[in-house]
């Protein structure tokens, strides 16, 4: 049972590997993930995932949480200003339907013990921005950093210029290079 409002990035970690083997089990096309809440094909965003939480003030535990999971599945046009950034599955003989039953299975399973050390291990190995430069916000300032991995609680670990570490527990990354 997750509550803590601190445990609840969990949440979006379990969302972004359950989405990313449903698009790659109908697919067979394997997605990577961008810290915390994309999903990425042939370097273009196919999928985003936003969750919220509603918590007790006074105890600071989870009442609710709404995951809401957008994923291009046939669109292959955007607007000017997206289109060397979005992308889609592609993949026109499966139905979006599946697809989102695939989801819903999925999340049903991780949602029920997301302490289990594969949906970590998997959201790591996913990763696309490991080892990447970013530029990152801490402490309401703008800072470039390289990641070096994803902790337990899936928080980003960036090691900043004059070699020390932060942890990134919320918030916007800009990859500098995808090199």
């Amino acid at each position: 049972d997750y509550t803590d409002i601190r445990d609840a990035q969990m949440i979006t970690v379990a969302a972004a590997v359950v989405t990313a083997r449903a698009i790659e089990k109908l697919s067979g096309r394997s997605p990577g993930i961008k810290w915390v809440n994309d999903l990425f094909l042939d370097g273009k965003k196919i999928c985003g995932i936003l969750t919220e939480a509603v918590s007790d003030f006074v105890s600071g535990k989870v009442e609710s949480i709404v995951v809401g999971i957008g994923v291009n599945c046939l669109t292959d046009r955007f607007p000017p200003e997206l289109g060397g950034l979005a992308g889609a599955v592609g993949d026109r003989s499966r139905s979006r339907n599946h697809l989102a039953a695939l989801i819903a299975e999925g999340l049903i399973d991780a949602f029920r013990n997301l302490t289990d050390p594969e949906i970590i291990r998997e959201y790591r190995e996913r990763s696309v921005i490991t080892g990447k430069r970013i530029v990152y916000t801490a402490a309401g300032e703008e800072r470039t950093g390289t990641v070096t991995g994803i902790n337990d609680r899936g928080n980003l670990v960036v090691r900043d210029g004059d070699g020390g570490e932060t942890v990134v527990s919320s918030g916007e990354i800009r990859i500098v290079s995808w090199q």
